[in-house]
């Protein structure tokens, strides 16, 4: 039984100059850690003005499907996520 309703994460607006703060998870690959410890943040900022992200050092791999599956067990779902390179975000967003 998950902590919460299983309900897609969107990726909309998850990070950027709106919020006070944006925090960027950074590992190799970006195909497993980083895009649960990003969708952790994301369902624990609740109201605060707290901007997501994940990256890795080489983006294009696809999200581990055992990702998928460990976070839909507490019902947060990952299965739209992609694998982004840090290339692809501004540092001073961050």
């Amino acid at each position: 039984m998950g902590l919460c309703s299983s309900t897609p994460v969107s990726d909309s607006a998850t990070w950027g100059p709106t919020y006070k703060r944006n925090v960027m998870f950074l590992c190799n690959h970006n195909s497993c850690r980083s895009q649960m410890a990003d969708a952790w943040l994301r369902h624990l900022r609740g109201d605060a003005s707290v901007g997501v992200a994940s990256a890795g050092i080489v983006g294009g791999t696809a999200v581990k499907e055992g990702a998928v599956i460990v976070m839909k067990e507490v019902g947060i779902d990952i299965s739209a996520y992609t694998s982004d390179a840090m290339t692809d975000f501004r540092p001073e967003d961050f």
